[in-house]
């Protein structure tokens, strides 16, 4: 077991898919403004979800990498994810490649995670469209978070 399998990333998933479940499901039953208040409220949870993810991961590959032994390198590790906010896929393969330089990903998820990304950026800042996330958009997100956390966790 990998230490950040006790971030339980199954009941996270299940979680965010919930939302969207039920989002859908209330779909033409309650005004559209609130399903596109909604829409945009799990997309945000999506995001927080996908930084807190990389973090966790990165953060205790780091620790294992230098096999517990070195507080400093562990406690500068913390301090660099701290500063981590939305991350892009750029970022988040840069810090992979603190740890393994030899890390490689490409994927078209990485540019629905950009998407997703800026998305919760305009949300924060209330610049852009908000009623142009969808039900679909929020699963496509989703798949990219899961397919893309999952390719991180078994690299390590």
């Amino acid at each position: 077991m990998t230490p950040w399998e006790n971030w339980e990333f199954s009941s996270e998933l299940n979680r965010l898919s919930s939302l969207i479940e039920i989002i859908e499901k209330n779909t033409g039953i309650i005004p559209d403004q609130l399903i596109s208040l909604s829409c945009e409220r799990v997309c945000i949870s999506i995001c927080s979800s996908f930084e807190h993810g990389v973090k966790k991961i990165i953060f205790e590959y780091a620790k294992i990498q230098i096999n517990n032994v070195n507080d400093f390198v562990v406690e500068l590790t913390r301090y660099r994810l701290k500063q981590v906010r939305n991350p892009k896929s750029n970022e988040v393969k840069h810090l992979v490649k603190l740890f393994d330089p030899n890390f490689t990903y490409e994927s078209n998820n990485e540019t629905i995670l950009n998407e997703l990304v800026d998305k919760r950026i305009a949300f924060a800042h209330e610049t852009g469209e908000h009623s142009h996330i969808t039900i679909g958009d929020l699963k496509k997100y989703l798949n990219a978070y899961k397919s893309f956390l999952e390719s991180l966790q078994g690299i390590f």
